[in-house]
């Protein structure tokens, strides 16, 4: 029979503890950080400016859809209920469902109305004057557009002026 002696009993230990060490052993190298942090930063330089976008061309679509077909359908029924346009206001506006506010934060106003015309000042946050001039020069007018209620429409730094029929 053979005995252990007690320097092979610690040496054993030892080598026991060790092993259930790297077994035990959790986490990640510094290595494997670093690459799933390059990983992650590159994802997000390439998808943050086109979120970014499309949030921009969202708010151009909800002001398009604002001036073509929220404000002559709210003209029209504040005409058809004072059976003139000389006395339409924001206010008015306002009441008859158009938000307050532009896709911008912007309050938006009646700068002018007469028996045959209103004319809003709708301000934007667009900087980039191509895209503003896109989307004025993208608006129908009349007479060349028969359907279209918008007389006329320019923009002066970041601002629409459009002047609508008052049909």
């Amino acid at each position: 029979m053979k005995f252990e002696t007690h320097e092979n009993i610690a040496e054993g230990t030892t080598m026991s503890q060790e092993g259930q060490k790297a077994q035990k052993q959790k986490g990640f190298t510094l290595i494997e950080i670093v690459v799933a942090l390059s990983i992650v930063m590159m994802l997000l330089i390439f998808l943050v400016p086109g979120l970014f976008q499309s949030q921009e061309d969202s708010k151009i679509q909800a002001a398009q859809t604002q001036i073509l077909k929220d404000f002559p359908s709210a003209i029209l029924r504040v005409k058809t209920m004072s059976r003139t346009c000389s006395n339409i206001t924001t206010a008015k506006l306002v009441a008859r469902g158009i938000p307050a506010n532009t896709p911008w934060e912007s309050a938006w106003s009646v700068s002018s109305a007469n028996a045959t015309d209103v004319t809003v000042s709708y301000p934007t946050g667009i900087a980039d004057a191509s895209i503003l001039g896109d989307l004025v020069s993208g608006l129908p007018l009349y007479p060349a557009d028969k359907s279209s209620n918008i007389k006329n429409a320019d923009y002066s730094g970041t601002t629409i002026v459009v002047t609508f029929r008052c049909n």
